[in-house]
């Protein structure tokens, strides 16, 4: 990709990162931060990308993110929860990233979140499962659980309330601690229309 054209494309509206079976991306810093400042960004598809990118405030028009596979991305922006539109979370796989964010309840648009992290109970910051309960719209999750205190003895209820809910995937592989099991028995998904 040409950076002179990057950057004279005030209004690219989708960024796709193509790449063949088995093949990583690789993007120089200085065009992944180009596209955080293009304010009409509605896709930014960066699967699979090897990259150092700070997301901008400038991308509340996006509607979908896709950072599926990227496996140095080890934080989400605490402002990416003031994205309204957005629809599509993907951070599925990506082994450096920890907990998502404290606010993510905040996204009332989304209906699709995969590789969704909750925080544990010794940390102070992240999202805990209970803000799933806002999130309405939510049509597909996917859970990916390590340690048995992600899922607080209070919120073992916080997905009965998401009634599009059409696909639930947890996965506890590499798990630790033996009350998730238990708990996981307790987390039930809304009831069937």
């Amino acid at each position: 990709m040409d950076p002179k054209q990057l950057a004279a494309n005030h209004k690219l509206r989708a960024l796709l990162s193509a790449t063949k079976t088995g093949e990583v991306n690789k993007i120089a810093s200085s065009i992944a931060n180009k596209f955080s400042e293009r304010k009409y960004l509605r896709v930014l598809d960066l699967c699979k990308t090897i990259f150092e990118m700070s997301l901008t405030e400038n991308l509340k028009n996006l509607q979908i993110l896709n950072v599926r596979y990227c496996q140095n991305l080890k934080v989400l922006p605490p402002y990416l929860t003031n994205f309204k539109k957005l629809r599509v979370l993907d951070v599925s796989h990506c082994g450096s990233l920890g907990c998502l964010l404290k606010g993510l309840g905040r996204l009332s648009n989304l209906e699709v979140l995969l590789g969704f992290r909750p925080t544990r109970s010794c940390q102070l910051e992240g999202c805990w499962i209970v803000e799933l309960r806002n999130l309405s719209r939510l049509r597909k999750l996917g859970l990916h659980l390590v340690w048995d205190d992600e899922i607080g003895d209070s919120e073992v209820s916080a997905l009965v309330n998401l009634q599009q809910l059409q696909f639930l995937k947890i996965s506890c592989f590499d798990s630790h601690g033996s009350n998730l099991v238990d708990k996981l028995d307790k987390l039930y998904p809304p009831p069937a229309p």
